[in-house]
């Protein structure tokens, strides 16, 4: 269960990169701000959850300190804040190199 935890923020990167390879290749009609878009929305909710999972947790073991949970939140919110643009930037600028050439 913890592992999950830690793996749900670096799931909304992954998608992204994931569905921007599709639409570099044409295999999808999405454009790449609404890959972004969901990506974003998705890494807060992914964070969210996880954040509830890992309070969940430490309620269970009787430890009330809300620290750990805390730091999962910030760490999933930076990570989506700072993963997701670079990813759409990139993506963005392959899409246009594969259009011109």
């Amino acid at each position: 269960m913890a592992i999950l935890c830690l793996l749900l923020p670096l799931a909304s990167p992954a998608l992204q990169i994931y569905l921007s390879s599709l639409r570099i290749r044409n295999r999808i009609n999405i454009s790449i701000g609404i890959i972004a878009l969901l990506a974003t929305v998705l890494g807060f909710v992914s964070t969210a959850f996880g954040t509830a999972m890992i309070m969940q947790m430490l309620s269970n073991k009787g430890i009330h300190c809300g620290v750990p949970a805390g730091g999962f939140f910030v760490l999933g919110i930076t990570l989506t804040v700072a993963a997701t643009p670079v990813i759409a930037l990139i993506g963005l600028h392959n899409y246009r190199k594969t259009r011109i050439s």
